[in-house]
C-alpha cells in the first residue's frame, strides 16, 4: 500500500527537488546527496511493511529512522545554505523535527502516526514556504 503511494509521489517530489529547489537556491551537493539517501531509505522502508512479523517490523522501523535522520540532515543543511528570512523558516522546521524526535523517543510508540505526521510537516512546510515565497 505505502509502496504504491511512494512510487507515485516520490518521483514527482524528486523531480521538484532536483530540477527546481536545489538549482533555484544553489544548494550544495551535500543537500543533494542527503536527500538522495533519504529517498533511497524511504523506498527501502516501504518494501518491509510494518506488520506483526518482528524482523520485518524492526527492518521497517530501522530504515524509516535512517530516512528520518537523512531528511533532518537535509533540512539542517538548508539552514546553512539559505539566507535571509527563509533561513528562519528552515530553522523553525528543524526545531519542529527535533522536538518531535524527542517526543517520539519518550512516547515509546504511543501516538506514532501523529508524531510521524508532525515530523514530516516540519520538513515539508519549510519547502512549501520556500517554493511559494
Amino acid at each position: 500500500y505505502y509502496f504504491v503511494i511512494f512510487a507515485v509521489t516520490l518521483p514527482m517530489f524528486c523531480l521538484f527537488m532536483y530540477s527546481w529547489l536545489i538549482p533555484t537556491y544553489n544548494l550544495s551537493h551535500t543537500a543533494l546527496y542527503l536527500f538522495a539517501m533519504a529517498t533511497v531509505t524511504q523506498v527501502a522502508c516501504t518494501l518491509y511493511p510494518d506488520r506483526n512479523f518482528s524482523r520485518q517490523v524492526f527492518t521497517h522501523r530501522l530504515l524509516a529512522g535512517i530516512s528520518a535522520v537523512f531528511i533532518f540532515a537535509t533540512l539542517l543543511v538548508l539552514c546553512f545554505e539559505i539566507t535571509g528570512a527563509m533561513r528562519s523558516v528552515c530553522i523553525a522546521g528543524v526545531g519542529v523535527m527535533a522536538l518531535v524526535a524527542i517526543a517520539t523517543i519518550s512516547s515509546k510508540g504511543k501516538m506514532a502516526l501523529l508524531l510521524q505526521t508532525a515530523y514530516y510537516l516540519g520538513f515539508f512546510a519549510p519547502l512549501l514556504i520556500l517554493t511559494f515565497v
